[in-house]
């Protein structure tokens, strides 16, 4: 994986996502800081994306005023309900 600052992303845009197209992945900093990710959109990405998507939400419910049920609920059991809907 490449690291590239948000001014170089912005002014090599098109090369860039040519690499990317071609499954090269990159990070981008802002401030000397990892800001995003540029990933390819294939099926892996996608599944990457869903299990992030599922374990951010399962900190969310442990971390807020959810019920108990909700803070007992599992990585499994989350991706179960998204996958059901």
């Amino acid at each position: 994986m490449q690291t590239l600052t948000a001014r170089e992303f912005q002014k090599n845009f098109g090369a860039i996502t040519d690499q990317v197209l071609s499954g090269e992945l990159f990070t981008v900093t802002k401030y000397g800081r990892p800001a995003y990710f540029v990933i390819p959109n294939n099926s892996d990405s996608e599944e990457a994306i869903r299990r992030i998507a599922g374990r951010r939400l399962v900190n969310n419910l442990k971390n807020s005023k959810a019920t108990d049920a909700a803070k007992a609920l599992t990585f499994e059991d989350i991706t179960k309900l998204i996958n059901e809907a």
